[in-house]
């Protein structure tokens, strides 16, 4: 998994990773969308993916990409997803920012 922004500068990698250390990394996350969102309860975020494309990849295995923006910041997502026994399920996340250009 590659988070976008600190505190998770770093690939975490499932098998490198106890599910604590996944779990440590997201409330990272959380917690930082908390603080930027200057708000004192929920919803800290509001997310409205743009331009959602769907892969299939495998019978098992789709690859799902799209965008969000959020002010000057323009967010790429892609998540490759496999379907086991309990349904589908995220294997992989890559998500990344970059500044949009002026006008």
């Amino acid at each position: 998994m590659f988070h976008p922004a600190a505190p998770n500068l770093r690939r975490l990698e499932a098998s490198k990773a106890t599910p604590d250390a996944f779990e440590k990394a997201w409330l990272g996350v959380f917690a930082r969308i908390q603080k930027e969102s200057g708000r004192t309860q929920p919803p800290y975020m509001h997310l409205q993916p743009q331009n959602l494309r769907i892969d299939t990849l495998a019978p098992n295995l789709a690859l799902a990409t799209f965008h969000l923006t959020q002010g000057s910041t323009l967010s790429r997502r892609s998540l490759l997803l496999r379907h086991t026994p309990d349904g589908w399920k995220i294997a992989h996340l890559h998500a990344s920012n970059l500044p949009l250009p002026t006008p």
